[in-house]
């Protein structure tokens, strides 16, 4: 479970920003938060959404939360001399010499830890992890200045493995790639519990369902999800094929039409009323793009994940949308969480989330700079039309749109 992250100097962030799903004290639609022991008192929201205007940077927070993963995941596979994915604040030349610092706050397996970094293209500069295996924080280690650690136990074993850690290499990744044992469990938070769709509309997509397909529970739970969401698939087929090259796009060149022609693909047929349908040629491009989310979905509920989706709301039915958050809402849900960002208004239901689940993204026009804040610092009445303020600019995060002399 995510509790908090904080990002600086990345991308369109040029200073600390700070995305959190701990609750505020707020009572209504209790449904929508998380009890965990591990907080003592506190709540977590299990979704989030975050609103803006088009290059605000609302994407920008999901990529960031996607290359602090990525670099976690990879970093054991650097090799010397290899370079970060960096990315600073590009317009204030400043930021150029300065790191970016990711920091995460977050639950696996009823235990906090707080885990973070900062790096340039060519090193981990800070690196710091706590945990809280009793309730009380520890430091598990701390780097500073890339080569000098602190560790409170473990310490000729942990000397060891940081002896063995690359300039560029996380030491997180480094020690658990050496079964160090206290770094495992966070590790692997990130690679299994945090997952990212950013390319919403890609046909890979559709492989994470597809594999589903083949286990007969987890398409027992597709199709009850499908015939919930009115789209009229009755059952999936799925078979293994080698595609023929007139079935390729004319644009794939020669070569790589041969490569795709030796392996096989899995072929997807839909069933609707007994008449069978090819999903890629017959289906809609919304039942489609349900499909390659439904999948994601089922087994972040399943199995207590975070999943993050860029523009959830991309070729489906507003009532679609809620439908896929009101099954992250749902009390049958206990542990995992749902963040997003959209443009889709009509969401903006206080039948539907809470105050402290809205986010905004906005640029200030003069430096370029994202700044992202929640609904909840407006104070907005209970029963305030949440939507109708928003359109009307009382929370910013709109696009300035300029039409006079435009075609002048």
């Amino acid at each position: 479970m995510l509790i908090e992250f904080i990002v600086k100097n990345f991308r369109s962030m040029k200073g600390e920003t700070t995305f959190s799903l701990l609750a505020s004290k707020d009572n209504l639609h209790e449904d929508n938060l998380i009890i965990n022991n591990a907080l003592k008192k506190d709540r977590l929201l299990k979704s989030a959404v975050i609103y803006g205007a088009n290059a605000s940077g609302k994407s920008n927070v999901l990529i960031a939360l996607n290359t602090m993963k990525s670099i976690i995941t990879n970093s054991h596979r650097y090799q010397q001399g290899e370079e970060l994915n960096y990315q600073p604040f590009k317009l204030d030349p400043e930021c150029n010499e300065e790191p970016t610092e990711f920091n995460m706050v977050f639950i696996k397996n009823d235990i906090q830890y707080n885990y973070g970094f900062s790096y340039d293209s060519s090193r981990i500069i800070n690196e710091t992890l706590y945990w809280y295996p009793r309730g009380k924080k520890a430091l598990v280690f701390s780097r500073k200045n890339t080569n000098e650690y602190k560790f409170t136990e473990d310490k000729k074993k942990q000397t060891f493995f940081s002896e063995r850690t690359p300039e560029n290499v996380l030491y997180l990744s480094r020690a658990t790639q050496l079964n160090y044992e206290i770094t495992k469990e966070p590790i692997d938070w990130f690679i299994s519990d945090l997952r990212i769709i950013l390319a919403t509309d890609h046909p890979g997509l559709n492989v994470f369902t597809n594999s589903m397909i083949d286990d007969e529970k987890s398409k027992r739970k597709i199709l009850k999800a499908l015939e919930a969401a009115d789209v009229g698939i009755d059952d999936i087929r799925s078979e293994r094929v080698k595609l023929k090259g007139e079935e390729l796009p004319e644009n794939i060149p020669m070569e790589i039409k041969e490569i795709i022609a030796k392996s096989e693909q899995t072929r997807i047929t839909t069933i609707h009323n007994g008449v069978k349908f090819d999903f890629n040629s017959d289906e809609s491009d919304g039942t489609r793009r349900l499909y390659a989310l439904i999948g994601p979905i089922i087994e972040a509920i399943e199995n207590d994940r975070v999943l993050v989706i860029d523009e959830i709301d991309t070729k489906l039915h507003h009532l679609l949308n809620v439908f896929i958050i009101r099954l992250f809402h749902s009390p049958d849900n206990d542990r995992s969480q749902l963040i997003f960002n959209t443009h889709n208004t009509n969401l903006l239901d206080r039948d539907l989330f809470r105050r402290d689940q809205i986010w905004f993204t906005e640029k200030d026009p003069s430096s370029g700079e994202t700044d992202l804040y929640s609904l909840l610092e407006f104070r907005p009445r209970n029963d305030a039309n949440i939507q109708k303020g928003y359109l009307a600019g009382r929370y910013g995060a709109l696009p300035v749109i300029k039409t006079r002399g435009f075609l002048t």
